[in-house]
């Protein structure tokens, strides 16, 4: 234990300036105590204690939240961050505590008379017609009601199969087209030899003839197609029967 005890640094008299200074010796290492066990441990169990963590890293969220010194002040600008922080912070916890209760109410896992009264409220004011297209216009949704909207999903899902079937009977069209086409090319030069043929004279037919009170006799050759369902050769043979004015003069 002697030599573990530091020595008194000696006090020297102001005019021998020549005395030596003696400092205390320094500790040696090897002579100090070892650490224990126990303190090791302990060192460690502070370091490493995840309850430890825990708690820092909750002490830090709640420094955050509670803001910077000049919190209490709204007169700064740290007072007014904090102030909107903690109203932002109000309104979205009650929005989630009045939403879990309201749902809870609806699966029967709690009643509350004034969650029913809101329930109904809400249900009350979503039946007004104009609230409601209010609503669909300014979410871009559309509420329907069940029977509603099973119908038309059934609705949505047969449309592939309708798409189909009107693919075919375009395709069947198209084909009957082709067909008639073909048939009207053939029958193409008789009749244009029918229509030219002189016991017909349908070559002597004055369209641009003044038939009366200013209307030519193509005005009234159109009039009698319209009004009678005639066709265009037999409106025209009509009128050369009928009406000399519209037959060309040799």
């Amino acid at each position: 234990m002697s030599n573990l005890r530091l020595k008194k640094r000696e006090v020297i008299p102001e005019e021998d300036v020549e005395a030596p200074l003696i400092f205390p010796p320094k500790r040696d290492a090897a002579a100090s105590p070892a650490a224990s066990p126990m303190s090791v441990k302990a060192s460690n169990g502070r370091t490493n204690n995840p309850a430890l963590l825990v708690r820092l890293v909750l002490r830090k969220v709640l420094d955050q939240l509670s803001g910077d010194e000049d919190s209490g002040d709204i007169t700064t600008l740290g007072g007014i961050l904090a102030l909107l922080k903690d109203i932002v912070i109000g309104i979205i916890c009650g929005t989630l505590i009045m939403s879990t209760i309201i749902f809870l109410d609806h699966r029967n896992v709690i009643h509350l008379q004034s969650a029913h009264n809101y329930r109904n409220m809400a249900i009350t004011i979503l039946s007004d017609p104009d609230t409601r297209e209010e609503v669909q216009e300014a979410s871009g949704l559309i509420f329907l009601r069940s029977e509603d909207y099973e119908r038309k999903v059934i609705e949505i899902k047969s449309v592939p199969t309708k798409v189909k079937d009107a693919e075919e009977k375009k395709k069947k069209v198209i084909a009957d087209l082709e067909v008639i086409k073909k048939e009207r090319d053939t029958m193409k030069p008789g009749y244009d030899e029918l229509v030219k043929h002189p016991s017909l004279g349908l070559e002597r037919y004055c369209g641009d003839c003044n038939w009366q009170g200013g209307t030519n006799c193509n005005a009234r050759k159109d009039y009698l197609m319209s009004t009678y369902n005639l066709k265009e050769i037999k409106a025209k043979i009509e009128m050369m029967k009928s009406l000399p004015q519209c037959v060309k003069k040799d």
